[in-house]
């Protein structure tokens, strides 16, 4: 248990689901700080753990910025040989250390969860772009998201540990 994550949150059964198996900790001080965000390494940590990836031999994933001895190593290699992510283009990265946004996440639970991507399904959410508007969709479809109010998904913000808790702990139970 943490003594940040009250019974009353809407996160409280993600979280406790997820420590309870192993796949999320805390801060090691009794705290999950579920407002912070996540990094980009540590929700591919977490995916990897629900999906099962195996880590033990994984093709190097050649990005630039992530080493063999980094502590996410293995489970971003796992998640590029799966082809649920791709990092950047533009510099050959994948910023592990850097906040995850709600746009990428979009992206990477579609791929992992294999969510049917419907270019016409429509959603209320009037702040996403048309790229955007497929992956979008397929978590609000299935309930993974429900935005940041009622029309914006606001896609460029970053997840908080919360918010990764919830929508991977929602995607799974798909």
């Amino acid at each position: 248990t943490f003594t940040d994550v009250q019974a009353s949150t809407y996160y409280y059964d993600a979280v406790t689901s997820l420590s309870d198996r192993n796949i999320i900790s805390g801060y090691g001080n009794g705290k999950f700080g579920p407002q912070d965000a996540i990094t980009r390494g540590q929700a591919a940590k977490i995916i990897v753990g629900v999906l099962d990836l195996a880590t033990d031999t994984v093709i190097n994933p050649a990005f630039t910025d992530v080493a063999e001895d980094h502590m996410f190593y293995k489970q971003i290699a796992a998640l590029k040989e799966a082809n649920i992510i791709t990092g950047y283009a533009d510099d050959n990265t994948f910023r592990p250390d850097q906040s995850i946004t709600r746009d990428e996440m979009a992206i990477i639970l579609t791929r992992a969860f294999n969510l049917q991507k419907d270019e016409s399904t429509a959603t209320p959410f009037t702040d996403v772009s048309d790229y955007m508007k497929p992956y979008v969709a397929a978590i609000y479809t299935h309930q993974i998201t429900k935005g940041t109010t009622e029309t914006t998904f606001a896609g460029a913000l970053d997840v908080s540990r919360a918010e990764a808790a919830t929508f991977i702990y929602r995607a799974e139970q798909l």
